[in-house]
């Protein structure tokens, strides 16, 4: 458990984070990094989206009891072609 914690610590340094997000393409959430990207990253509104386009997004939230089994009947009539 303390090398997670390590390694996780070790993650949040802006330069480390901004490295891998230079690597990988994907935005991080540490705004600290953000003055060590790349600038093609750091201005691709692919990667990091606008205000704007920000308002506009969620997060899906866990389904309800009452979804969960819909779901479930739903799955169950495709699955044997009812």
């Amino acid at each position: 458990m303390d090398s997670a914690h390590l390694f996780l610590n070790y993650l949040m340094n802006p330069k480390v984070i901004a490295d891998v997000t230079n690597f990988i393409g994907f935005a991080d959430a540490n705004s600290a990094a953000t003055p060590l990207l790349d600038a093609s990253i750091a201005s691709d509104p692919i990667v990091f989206p606008p205000r704007d386009q920000q308002q506009r997004l969620f997060v899906q939230t866990e389904d309800s009891p009452e979804q969960l089994r819909a779901i479930t009947r739903l799955w169950q009539k495709f699955k044997t072609a009812q």
